[in-house]
């Protein structure tokens, strides 16, 4: 997960493919369950596992509770 300044523009044609190809794999998930929302969808879902993954490598969560915070943003995602 990036937490470097970057100078890559997200959200445009000019990703590099890898990391559009990244995207697409997130999107390709999301699609079944967005509707007309799909790239929304998409874009919270990778931003809230971006969250959880960065504050969770910086001991700002509780370990024991991983598990729980994956399963319930699934839920929420495909609900």
């Amino acid at each position: 997960m990036f937490v470097r300044r970057t100078d890559l523009t997200f959200g445009t044609g000019e990703i590099p493919a890898p990391l559009r190809a990244a995207f697409e794999a997130f999107h390709q998930t999301a699609e079944p369950f967005a509707g007309a929302e799909h790239e929304a969808l998409t874009e919270l879902f990778w931003s809230s596992l971006h969250g959880l993954i960065t504050l969770g490598r910086g001991n700002r969560l509780r370990p024991d509770h991983h598990e729980d915070r994956i399963d319930l943003l699934i839920d929420l995602i495909v609900s």
